[in-house]
């Protein structure tokens, strides 16, 4: 029925009167919804054609990246608004609902599953993006069957979710386009801080995120610090 060979065939199936008028309405509705997908994308892409510069330059960015489709873009910008309230990776993890939770008793901590909070459609679009990436990057498929070795497939995967929008954040701040390169090394007075260093003494220091970004598969160059997402 999705296809134009299977309505042909639905054709030549023998039905009774009953049943080919049920069919026959099921592919008049199936029809009328494909149109008004036809006409909700053909409104997307001119919504985008005339978006503001900012999210013009966002798409550019997105677009850059491998696997990203235009649904992707959409949901990661719709969901995301200004990317610019964000103040670290970690807080676009907490709104994505894929930051691990912690459970404190007795002045023990405990780090549980992701806390799910947040927007649903961005964690699901993000999971969706991990998967592809896996399959299809030999730089991210190897960290997460490293991942999936020490802790499962599940929290693997969202695991390479979390660092993904990480680096999509990094790259929508500084409005650079994703590149499969080798970073070149850190200065000499950055090489002995720690990547959780959040106060370095050489502003050139960037909280160890360009080795981050680069050992997954994206040459970053980013214009300032961001927090380091928790280590899975």
């Amino acid at each position: 029925m999705f296809t134009v060979e299977g309505r042909e065939h639905l054709a030549t199936v023998k039905l009774s009167a009953s049943d080919r008028f049920v069919s026959e309405q099921l592919v008049a509705e199936l029809e009328q919804h494909q149109q008004r997908l036809v006409t909700a994308n053909r409104q997307l892409r001119e919504f985008a054609a005339t978006a503001p510069l900012a999210e013009r330059e966002a798409r550019a960015v997105l677009d850059s990246i491998p696997n990203v489709g235009p649904v992707t873009t959409d949901v990661i910008l719709a969901e995301l608004g200004d990317w610019r309230r964000f103040h670290s990776q970690a807080n676009v993890a907490c709104y994505a609902g894929l930051a691990p939770g912690f459970r404190e008793s007795a002045g023990k901590a405990k780090q549980l599953g992701i806390t799910k909070e947040g927007s649903r459609l961005l964690r699901w679009v993000m999971i969706e993006f991990a998967w592809r990436m896996v399959g299809a990057s030999r730089k991210w498929g190897g960290h997460y069957h490293r991942l999936e070795a020490r802790v499962g497939a599940k929290k693997a995967i969202v695991a390479i979710a979390r660092r993904l929008l990480g680096m999509i954040f990094a790259l929508l701040r500084t409005g650079q386009k994703y590149a499969l390169a080798l970073e070149s090394p850190p200065p000499a007075s950055c090489r002995s801080k720690s990547p959780r260093d959040t106060n370095p003494s050489d502003p050139s220091c960037l909280r160890g995120q360009p080795r981050q970004a680069s050992s997954l598969g994206a040459g970053v160059n980013y214009g300032g610090p961001l927090s380091v997402p928790e280590t899975e």
